[in-house]
């Protein structure tokens, strides 16, 4: 959701900024999954006790997003709670 380019400012990066329609997760080289970025942002708006973590510490550009374990994302993919159509 943010990173912090040398020596720079923390900037929004990632969903926070993303023009894409969806978000593809890699399980493994042969395993994918793809969700609506909107359902996506619709989750964490939700769940919004998910900590935001920061990666890379001590790198030259450290960044900051949720860690969504497999769980999460069999909620998110499974639940309707988080459908952001209106169904038929």
């Amino acid at each position: 959701m943010q990173q912090k380019p040398k020596d720079k400012d923390w900037k929004p990066s990632g969903l926070a900024v993303t023009k894409a329609k969806y978000w593809v997760y890699m399980f493994s080289a042969d395993a994918y999954a793809v969700i609506e970025v909107a359902r996506l942002k619709k989750y964490l708006k939700i769940n919004n006790k998910i900590p935001l973590k920061t990666f890379a510490p001590y790198s030259a550009n450290p960044t900051k997003g949720y860690l969504l374990m497999e769980e999460d994302v069999i909620k998110l993919m499974s639940s309707e709670l988080y459908d952001t159509k209106e169904k038929k």
